[in-house]
């Protein structure tokens, strides 16, 4: 932004500043823009301090080791169980699409075009989750 005298000037926002993106006027951040070379200053300062004091860059170090990364082994029966859903909603959105057809809302070659395209969708997911039990096996079995 152009200051009255022609200097440039950044600024730090937040992206939901904007209605439209925030997803409404009442989920839209209130704060204001924030000067990049003001805060830049404070965060460079802060950071020095910090450098300073030797026991609170242990104690973070400390806590940052203390987190344990979540194991593979839970992280892949997350996404296995991610993977079944997809395929129960698929197969539930088959039923649906044969029920539009008895009731006659749509015609055979439209539902037979759906149905194919259904079809492509649960095979690939059920592909990934074969895949992804098969690595999970592997890595339980410790290979």
């Amino acid at each position: 932004m152009r200051g009255r005298d022609g200097t440039v000037h950044r600024y730090y926002y937040c992206r939901n500043h904007d209605p439209l993106r925030a997803g409404g006027e009442d989920r839209r951040c209130r704060e204001r823009n924030i000067r990049a070379d003001a805060l830049d200053t404070f965060v460079f300062e802060q950071v020095c301090a910090a450098l300073l004091k030797p026991d609170v860059l242990t104690a973070g170090e400390t806590a940052v080791s203390a987190r344990r990364p979540a194991p593979d082994d839970e992280l892949l029966a997350i996404e296995l169980g991610r993977l079944d859903r997809k395929v129960a909603n698929t197969d539930a959105e088959r039923h649906r699409l044969a029920d539009l057809y008895q009731s006659g809302l749509i015609e055979l070659p439209e539902m037979k075009r759906r149905a194919h395209e259904l079809d492509g969708r649960r095979s690939k997911l059920t592909n990934q989750r074969q895949a992804l039990a098969a690595e999970r096996a592997a890595l339980t079995t410790g290979q």
